[in-house]
């Protein structure tokens, strides 16, 4: 599903690719800051919206949620 939303042919084009360099280059800044934010405090869910180039040239809005993930009561 990830490759169709972002425009890619299939999924192995998405790995080793980061998340800002999925985003529009004004954007980079304020995700890497987000990205450095949730590694610092993984235990408040955060969210980021940001405008996104895909493959295919069309323009979209990347969400992303994170939090701490606990699996029988571990981390």
């Amino acid at each position: 599903a990830a490759a169709d939303i972002l425009g890619v042919s299939a999924a192995h084009d998405l790995l080793g690719r980061s998340v800002p360099s999925l985003v529009q280059p004004h954007a980079i800044a304020g995700t890497t800051a987000y990205l450095r934010r949730v590694v610092e405090s993984p235990t408040r869910p955060n969210f980021l919206h940001e405008p996104i180039a895909l493959a295919s040239g069309r323009h979209a809005e990347l969400e992303i949620a994170t939090g701490l993930l606990e699996l029988s009561g571990r981390q």
